[in-house]
């Protein structure tokens, strides 16, 4: 299983993940898949234990590269896994990293406050059926 770098940009309505590239001196930000609506994210655990990750040297070619990759120092990252749920048979998951706990905590918090937030956004677009049952009785001899 290959790992990548992807960077996590949480929106209004949606969830992107990106790569970052950079060319010539000028950065982009490449999206590698759909945007998730947050209807459609799921949180996984938060609380998975830390692990050390060797800086892979990303963006590093040539001959030099795999001998300096060897001698970077390791980092400690704090993995929470999320997933796109499209269908009920398929999932995707993404697992992200955080540099500390403390972000870790940090994107769980903002992360549901967002989900919350749409969640309540749409309950309040709704019309409750008494409401439209009301509406249709009185208004019967019309239809």
């Amino acid at each position: 299983m290959k790992s990548s770098c992807l960077l996590c940009h949480n929106f209004s309505l949606v969830v992107i993940m990106t790569k970052k590239e950079e060319h010539n001196g000028v950065t982009r930000y490449n999206a590698v898949s759909r945007p998730i609506p947050l209807e459609m994210l799921v949180l996984g655990p938060f609380n998975s234990p830390s692990f050390t990750r060797r800086d892979d040297g990303e963006g590093e070619r040539g001959i030099l590269s795999s001998i300096r990759n060897k001698v970077k120092e390791s980092r400690t990252v704090y993995p929470f896994t999320v997933w796109h749920a499209t269908a009920a048979t398929s999932r995707r998951r993404y697992t992200l990293v955080a540099n500390s706990e403390a972000i870790r905590e940090k994107w769980h918090s903002h992360l549901k406050d967002a989900i919350f937030l749409r969640q309540a956004q749409q309950d309040a677009n709704k019309v409750p059926h008494s409401i439209i049952w009301y509406y249709l009785l009185l208004n019967r001899s019309r239809f």
